[in-house]
């Protein structure tokens, strides 16, 4: 994988522009509660945060889900706290919104932790439950983890997880 300051737009458009995102994510949501650093360096501050940033913004599962990825980010840059649920939505919406880049997908794994993540530029013909069918072009773009990776790679950073689509733009 390229060091991101080998990384531009004409080399690989997608992944420059996820590299962008964890960036602009690293300014925004500056600590998450369940990563350990954050929780040493503000003496478990983040935890609260992140914990107060959610019960005064309860997530209305009744919106529309991209509208429920748009409140995730808000909340997230307004508290400059958040998961990687809230630091996906945030790039998410920067992808969408700064950089008008399409196909868009805000994905997941499941058990036995869950984490979200976004997905740049998979062909909606390829099979969304396997990485090695995304094409040379798709990236993943994991604020949380501080990394973007071509999705050929997806395997190796999480071995036996399955990938899971919560909600795509095309």
């Amino acid at each position: 994988m390229p060091d991101s300051a080998d990384v531009s737009p004409l080399t690989s458009p997608l992944l420059y522009y996820a590299e962008q995102a964890v960036k602009y994510v690293e300014f925004a949501v500056e600590v998450a509660a369940n990563r350990l650093s954050d929780l040493l360096a503000t003496g478990g501050g983040s935890y609260v945060c992140v914990t107060a940033s959610r019960l005064f913004n309860p997530d209305d599962k009744s919106l529309p889900k991209l509208e429920r990825i748009h409140q995730w980010a808000a909340r997230a840059e307004d508290a400059g706290c958040g998961n990687c649920g809230e630091q996906a939505a945030v790039a998410f919406v920067y992808l969408e919104k700064l950089r008008s880049v399409r196909p868009l997908e805000f994905m997941y794994v499941e058990a036995p932790y869950d984490h979200n993540y976004v997905v740049v530029g998979r062909p909606e013909s390829s099979d969304v439950s396997d990485p090695a069918t995304w094409g040379s072009t798709a990236v993943v773009c994991d604020p949380w983890k501080d990394k973007s990776y071509a999705a050929a790679d997806f395997a190796t950073v999480w071995p036996g997880r399955t990938p899971v689509c919560f909600h795509r733009l095309p």
